[in-house]
């Protein structure tokens, strides 16, 4: 969990460098209680991109390939970038990714 955390600030440094864009992370924004499944719904519909964070934990997720293709299903042809992957450590990619 330690590490996945480390990942996520590294992510959010990345992105805090490109002016005002507002993430939402599971780690962070979601709490003890919440409806997990309402919280990513909710998540989803007010996104305007969807960073994957790649590593092999990200990979092994059973909820990785339901993250990324809700946003390929905006996005089919990738013509407007709204998935945006960001490797953070060494993993091996397979598939649409």
């Amino acid at each position: 969990m330690q590490q996945r955390r480390q990942e996520l600030g590294r992510v959010d440094r990345l992105v805090a460098g490109r002016g005002e864009i507002n993430t939402i992370h599971q780690a962070w924004d979601f709490r003890p209680g919440n409806n997990f499944v309402l919280r990513m719904d909710g998540a989803y519909k007010e996104a305007e991109r969807t960073i994957a964070v790649l590593s092999p934990d990200f990979l092994s997720s059973s909820f990785a390939p339901s993250e990324w293709a809700i946003a390929l299903k905006k996005d089919p042809t990738s013509e407007k970038g709204l998935i945006v992957p960001v490797r953070v450590r060494k993993c091996e990619l397979d598939g649409l990714l």
